[in-house]
Formats: structure tokens, sequence, C-alpha cells
């Protein structure tokens, strides 16, 4: 192998090691509790959005739990998560939407700005 390419691959090699120190440095551990089960994470979140997803994914899970009854565990779970899946794309939808409403006002704004220039160049 050629010493340009060995330098090559030492600085990628290099680089892809630098990345993954820096992520493990920057991940916090959390002993959490979901729905009574203790689970361990890593994570670049802190703890008090951690707390907020703890909190949300058992508001959505009472929810469910709530809307039917007499049904096992693992099949609210599912409706739960279907349940959050929903309201993810939903929402999604919504922020394209409002996106692409914002974008086209841009445009308007910018063919106005156009014409006025073209007219006092005129």
């Amino acid at each position: 192998m050629k010493r340009s390419r060995k330098i090559y691959f030492y600085l990628i090699f290099w680089h892809i090691g630098y990345i993954v120190k820096t992520v493990m440095r920057t991940s916090n551990t959390f002993d959490i509790t979901v729905l009574g089960q203790k689970i361990k994470i890593a994570t670049d979140s802190d703890a008090e959005h951690i707390g907020m997803v703890v909190d949300f994914v058992e508001r959505k899970f009472e929810e469910a739990k709530g809307s039917i009854k007499g049904i096992n565990t693992q099949s609210l779970l599912i409706m739960t998560l279907l349940n959050v899946a929903d309201e993810l794309i939903r929402l999604r939808k919504n922020k394209a939407q409002e996106l692409d409403n914002v974008i086209s006002k841009m445009r308007r704004i910018l063919e106005v700005i156009e014409y006025n220039d073209s007219q006092r160049r005129a």
C-alpha cells in the first residue's frame, strides 16, 4: 500500500475514533422506570428531557388504558405506540404544511419586491 493511502486510512480511522470518543463523552446514562419496568439508557439528552419523555409515555399509556377495558399489557403497549406514532405523523404533516405556507408567502413578498424594484427602474 502506498504511503499516502496509509496516511489517508489512518486519518479516517483517527477521525472515526474521535467521533466515537466524543459521542461516548457526551452520552449520559440514566436508570429510569417506565410503566414499572427499570431500564438503563444512554443518551445525549439531559435528565429533564428524559423525565419529560417518561412522563409522556406513561400519560399516553394511561390514556390508552382508559379508553380500552380488559386488554392485556402487550396489546395496550401496541395501542400506545400506535397512538404516539399517529400523533407524531400528524405533527410532521402540520409542520410541513406550515412550512409550505411560509414559503408561499415569502415567494409572494419577493414577487412584490421584484415588481416594485422593476417599476422604480423603469
